[in-house]
């Protein structure tokens, strides 16, 4: 047992720094590669240096996106799925060695109408199950929390382009209007992070396009993408922002409205299963329940009279037979 368990560990400890090596091979190498695209075309190494660390390296970009941002996060999550998985394989280990899964099987054998049959797959793959859906637990968490913050980000996003828009509109510059949006946004809320981040960007002397492109990859909602690629060509072409921003809050008033329009109509649809599974049974039995209570209590009392006169013409045959077979003797002596 004890044997066991330290294989289990050295296994778990030798892959959990295999990938470790992994993700720091893949870094530097997204690394080299923008330096080599920077001096291609001509920039300055240093400010390409910066995105090579936030770049789509697919745990790490997504522990962002997740709202994740501490330097070890990565490592964490990938400890925790390799500690789970070697939980699993544990557990795994002690439900086949500890002979309870025989001794379910014997009393399943015991189970009417033959189901300890069609349970006995379940119970062999219990085991396996341990092993694939503990690791799963993290993934399943941060997806979780992803999706939250998209919901809150979007809830944010259509006031947060008014009043952007509004602010503009009345002579203010695109970063006054940020800060002042910021002022009336508690920090719970993700898109205000987001944008203190920004702004904390273009204090620390980033261009303000780089700065946007930054923001859209770390919050990766697909509204919100949308109305920074909208921001960055009005930068680059010199459009007025207020209009810009202006055009984007409508577009976004216009698709949310849409979206609740087709929500609305797939309500009818999404109800019909509810309905027919859950409703419409109950219905059918207190309509035609006591009918069919009914009939049947009468299709039984007739079935036992019919049964009663065929079971009753047999004695009555013997008993004739009998008194026939008696006369015949007293008839002769």
């Amino acid at each position: 047992m004890t044997t066991f368990v330290l294989i289990l560990l050295f296994v778990g400890l030798l892959a959990l720094a295999l990938l470790i090596i992994a993700q720091q091979i893949a870094v530097e190498q997204a690394k080299s590669r923008r330096l080599r695209a920077a001096k291609a075309a001509g920039e300055n190494a240093a400010a390409a240096g910066p995105d090579a660390d936030e770049d789509a390296r697919f745990i790490k970009h997504w522990l962002i996106t997740a709202g994740f941002r501490q330097p070890a996060a990565h490592l964490v999550f990938l400890f925790l799925v390799v500690s789970l998985l070697m939980f699993a394989i544990f557990l795994a280990y002690l439900w086949k060695s500890s002979g309870y899964e025989a001794r379910l099987f014997e009393g399943m054998q015991n189970w009417p109408g033959n189901l300890g049959e069609i349970f006995r797959p379940f119970v062999l793959l219990l085991p396996y199950l341990f092993i694939i859906l503990l690791p799963y637990l993290p993934f399943h968490y941060v997806r979780a929390v992803r999706e939250r913050r998209v919901q809150m980000i979007t809830a944010d996003l259509p006031i947060t382009l008014e009043m952007l828009a509004t602010l503009c509109e009345a002579g203010l510059s695109f970063d006054a209007s940020v800060d002042s949006v910021l002022r009336s946004y508690s920090r719970a809320r993700p898109l205000a992070d987001e944008w203190r981040t920004f702004r904390a960007d273009v204090m620390g002397g980033r261009p303000r396009i780089q700065c946007l492109r930054r923001l859209s990859r770390r919050v990766d909602v697909s509204t919100f993408s949308v109305v920074i690629a909208a921001v960055v060509q009005g930068e680059q072409i010199g459009a007025s922002i207020s209009e810009v921003l202006r055009h984007q809050a409508e577009d976004l008033r216009i698709r949310r409205r849409e979206m609740a329009i087709e929500h609305a109509m797939k309500v009818s649809i999404k109800r019909t299963v509810p309905m027919v599974i859950c409703f419409l049974p109950g219905i059918f039995l207190a309509a035609l329940g006591p009918v069919y209570y009914e009939a049947f209590n009468r299709l039984d009392g007739v079935f036992q009279n019919i049964g009663g006169t065929i079971g009753g013409r047999p004695a009555a045959l013997a008993t004739q037979s009998q008194q026939s077979a008696a006369a015949a003797a007293g008839q002769n002596p």
